[in-house]
């Protein structure tokens, strides 16, 4: 399903207010400090990350870059995926961390906040893995 964020307003606005931040490179927030999950070519996936004991150095913040699949080259997704018009490879270990993410937030009970950052190199449309994320989050 495409994102329309228009369409998603009102579900971003709902998250934001529990301290939950998505965003593209079009959607960057300005307090990016703290704990940051990265997810590049050489680096583990987030979900593996977020299993190393004592990963969340506090607990009012936590941030996670999804950029590129394991051991893909930048200059590959840039081929593979352009023009970023859509999701060409579904990673589902990534959406589904970023999903736990976004939940862990809006039940921890107290104030935290949590920024989400989807990169197009990731699965070749970032809106639209944002889109899944979200749905995967709300899903029982």
């Amino acid at each position: 399903m495409p994102f329309h964020r228009d369409d998603r307003g009102t579900q971003l606005a709902t998250l934001a207010g529990q301290g939950v931040f998505l965003g593209t490179s079009s959607w960057k927030d300005p307090g990016w400090q703290g704990m940051l999950y990265n997810r590049w070519q050489d680096m583990p996936p987030v979900a593996e990350q977020l299993a190393v004991p004592e990963s969340r150095t506090t607990p009012d913040f936590c941030g996670a870059r999804f950029l590129l699949k394991p051991g893909r080259a930048y200059e590959e997704a840039v081929r593979r995926f352009r023009p970023y018009d859509r999701v060409q490879e579904v990673n589902a270990a990534g959406r589904a961390a970023g999903a736990r993410l976004i939940r862990d937030t809006a039940v921890a009970g107290k104030p935290r906040r949590t920024f989400i950052y989807v990169n197009n190199r990731f699965e070749g449309n970032a809106l639209e893995t944002i889109a899944a994320m979200l749905d995967q989050a709300q899903a029982p």
